[in-house]
């Protein structure tokens, strides 16, 4: 029995992959490298590079301008989400205690559960366009809920604010 891999869905998935994992990590990234406005620019550039990619790979029957919209739109509604979906974990996490033993921050195991679930519902997310605009929120949401069970499973300690 053969198997058959779409090369096209893969590379678009591995791209979708960079743009879930690239566009919440890459201001810090461009702080951590000194903040300098080329840094920024080349940040921006790669991660529209990988979603235009990604739309193009994914979505061929779509205009590649129209593509890049969608994955634009449903950026701009997971940032929203993502920044009320973090200061309602905040509260939850600093009310209950969630902390890591050393109070400082989520436990490691919080951690790596969200960015699965953020990444797995993330990526199934971008494999249709409209799709993509309910499940990238819903993978932030998501992933915020489970990092707060998880650190609520495992041993933690006071959260110093």
């Amino acid at each position: 029995m053969a198997v058959h891999i779409d090369r096209r869905r893969v590379g678009g998935s591995t791209a979708a992959l960079a743009v879930l994992v690239g566009t919440p990590s890459s201001p810090f990234l461009v702080e951590y490298v000194g903040g300098r406005v080329l840094t920024g620019v080349a940040a921006f550039a790669v991660l529209a590079g990988a979603a235009a990619i990604a739309a193009k790979l994914l979505w061929p029957d779509l205009h590649p301008l129209v593509g890049f919209g969608w994955v634009v739109l449903a950026a701009g509604l997971a940032g929203a989400t993502a920044a009320v979906a973090f200061i309602g974990a905040y509260a939850i996490a600093t009310s209950g205690s969630l902390c890591d033993r050393s109070g400082s921050a989520a436990p490691t195991a919080a951690q790596v559960a969200q960015l699965a679930v953020y990444t797995i519902i993330g990526v199934w997310s971008f494999q249709r366009p409209r799709r993509l605009l309910w499940g990238w929120p819903l993978a932030v949401v998501l992933s915020f809920a489970v990092a707060l069970l998880v650190s609520a499973a495992v041993p933690h300690g006071y959260c110093e604010t």
